[in-house]
């Protein structure tokens, strides 16, 4: 019996996981499916060729950082984030049983938010502390080009929902995460993706929520710098590229301005799993580098 046999003898329709659609650009996404990965992953057989969920920790991250096919991140991405939420785990969200709960969740959010059309057309994007300058590269070029006004009209919507209902005030790196998961999902998706990533009970940190605690984040990664790698930290001290603003990139932007999109999409595959612990990860390598590289041009 051969792989999809198997998974249509134990998975129901209804249990098979969406696939990507990017609702940002509205670009094609690439539906080929690697070996190893299943073309048609549901709630019971998982997303691998093999039928069978893996279950250990070590083994899950190590595939994921071989990367995720376009087309299963709306699904994996999803699984991985429900999956830290402590009394939650309801690794069905993105699938098609889930759909019309979803969006009927998204469209109350919208009314309560919006309750007369004109109310949306007057608002604005919310920057919740990214800045107004980064908002404009943002919706201009940073995301593989200018954002087209559905695109933008749809970040809008997700943002400025999550800030009312979800009394955010300041969250810099949110833009950038909504645009990233409207690039594989639909709003109504992304919003419960996000509103599970404000969780209280979520046991991943994925986000800054107050200034205090942006800058804490920004201390403790150069607190690892200097334990870890104390020759580039010093070197890096010296230039300022330790200071808060000079880790925006990082911890506001989440690197869309400094590394190619599919380089993005590839850290995001490991940063829906770990959270914040992918950025430090990422980053101090990243400056490792630029180190090596500045003593390769000396």
């Amino acid at each position: 019996m051969n792989t999809l046999e198997e998974e249509d003898q134990y998975s129901s329709p209804m249990d098979m996981y969406i696939l990507s659609h990017d609702a940002l650009r509205g670009t094609p996404t690439d539906q080929s499916i690697p070996p190893g990965w299943s073309s048609r992953p549901s709630k019971q057989t998982g997303f691998f060729s093999s039928g069978k969920k893996v279950t250990n920790k070590d083994l899950y991250l190590k595939i994921l950082k071989q990367g995720v096919p376009p087309a299963l991140r709306c699904a994996v991405w999803t699984t991985n984030v429900q999956m830290a939420i402590k009394d939650g785990e309801d690794e069905s969200i993105g699938t098609l049983r889930k759909v019309p709960i979803v969006e009927h969740g998204w469209k109350i959010a919208l009314q309560q938010v919006f309750p007369d059309q004109t109310d949306e057309d007057d608002l604005q994007i919310p920057d919740l502390g990214l800045g107004s300058r980064y908002l404009v590269n943002l919706l201009l070029c940073d995301h593989g080009g200018s954002i087209p006004e559905q695109g933008a009209l749809a970040l809008k919507r997700v943002l400025y929902v999550v800030q009312q209902l979800l009394i955010v005030e300041y969250c810099p790196m949110l833009p950038d995460l909504t645009a990233l998961l409207l690039s594989i999902m639909e709003e109504s998706l992304a919003y419960t993706t996000l509103r599970s990533m404000l969780e209280y009970s979520c046991s991943v940190e994925y986000v800054a929520v107050s200034p205090v605690q942006h800058i804490a984040w920004c201390a403790t990664f150069c607190d690892v710098m200097k334990k870890l790698y104390p020759q580039t930290h010093a070197v890096m001290v010296e230039i300022n590229m330790l200071t808060p603003q000079a880790l925006d990139p990082i911890f506001k932007r989440l690197f869309v301005t400094i590394l190619p999109r599919h380089h993005v999409m590839r850290i995001f595959d490991l940063y829906s799993f770990h959270g914040v612990e992918t950025l430090f990860r990422f980053g101090t390598a990243l400056m490792c580098l630029f180190h090596a590289h500045m003593n390769e041009e000396q």
